[in-house]
């Protein structure tokens, strides 16, 4: 999957024309590729949690979590990490199933955990 090229000149990132995104959302802008996301879970799914026995992959919420990210991680098959009371929000408010996410960290009080 080749998701970042340069056609005319124009960086296009996973089919997607940057200077058009550019002026339509404005600068600076943050791009994300569902398809490269999707692909990546792919992997970790088929060269860690298909080939052993008894593993989980996990994707950390530190490293961007909105509900469509949990909504992704979910449907292709990853836990989740959290280690915040924000990041677990989001997760619970996407419909996350809790029995997949890890929330670890220190300074953890028992209320976050009811």
């Amino acid at each position: 999957m080749k998701e970042i090229n340069v056609d005319g000149g124009t960086f296009v990132f996973d089919g997607c024309n940057t200077v058009k995104l550019a002026e339509k959302y404005g600068t600076p802008l943050y791009v994300m590729s569902e398809n490269m996301i999707r692909s990546k879970c792919r992997e970790v799914r088929r060269d860690f949690i298909d080939k052993y026995d008894h593993v989980r992959a996990v994707y950390a919420g530190k490293a961007f979590l909105t509900m469509t990210m949990c909504k992704i991680v979910e449907s292709e098959g990853l836990g989740l990490d959290v280690v915040s009371g924000g990041e677990l929000y989001t997760a619970a408010k996407a419909g996350f199933p809790m029995e997949n996410v890890i929330f670890h960290g220190n300074n953890k009080t028992p209320g976050r955990f009811n």
